[in-house]
């Protein structure tokens, strides 16, 4: 596990390394974890803890290049578990251990930015459908589960509801209108562009939105 009491101290010297070569730099992070008290036991589970840094650097008139990566955190678990149980062949005990990454990759995409004509980007990246689908996206009430963002158990990346896996994604704003269209090219399936998506979103000011994703 990372140390907690040094981390915020690594994200500020990496923003600044970061800030001597980009324009635009955006070092974050959030650690947090609860306690879990159930008829058995009391124990620490983490709660989405995240380290991220987003980058852009102007290029030339109004084309930048952008990045962003996210990892999650495991708090509260070291990298290995182990379990001792008996063999049900030989009736003797077998020891067991398990490996967990500390670390796991969230977002992690590349992009350039066109000025007034949209964004286009490539990597893991929160899909189109989440344009519209993250409105409802509360812990407190409602969350992801239900609009089937994060579907099969898993962020939504390999149908590309939720943190898309392999997604290239243009978005652009026209007005009041913003519109995204996203393609999939995962290696592991045929034909080679394994989903399409978009999304509509207009605003019509003072809080109020609609929109539509499929």
């Amino acid at each position: 596990m990372p140390n907690l009491v040094a981390l915020p101290v690594v994200l500020m010297q990496l923003g600044t390394a970061l800030g001597d070569v980009a324009h635009s730099v955006d070092v974050y992070g959030r650690l947090d974890g609860h306690l879990a008290f159930s008829e058995d036991d009391i124990r620490f589970a983490n709660n989405s803890s995240r380290v991220g840094v987003m980058a852009e650097q102007a290029v030339r008139g109004g084309l930048s290049v952008l990045g962003q990566g996210e990892w999650r955190m495991n708090l509260g678990l070291g990298d290995t578990s182990y379990n001792l149980s008996e063999n049900p062949d030989t009736g003797l005990a077998s020891f067991q251990s398990t490996t967990n990454q500390a670390f796991s990759t969230r977002l992690g995409f590349v992009g350039l930015r066109f000025g007034k004509y949209g964004t286009l980007s490539f990597g893991k990246q929160w899909g189109v459908y989440y344009d519209v689908s993250q409105w409802t996206d509360s812990y407190v009430v409602f969350g992801a589960n239900g609009s089937s963002t994060y579907n099969a158990g898993t962020d939504g990346g390999q149908t590309g509801e939720g943190r898309a896996n392999d997604a290239a994604i243009y978005r652009a704003a026209l007005g009041p209108l913003r519109l995204g269209v996203q393609a999939q090219f995962m290696s592991e399936r045929s034909p080679k562009v394994d989903g399409l998506a978009g999304s509509l979103v207009y605003d019509f000011g003072f809080g109020l939105r609609a929109g539509v994703t499929y």
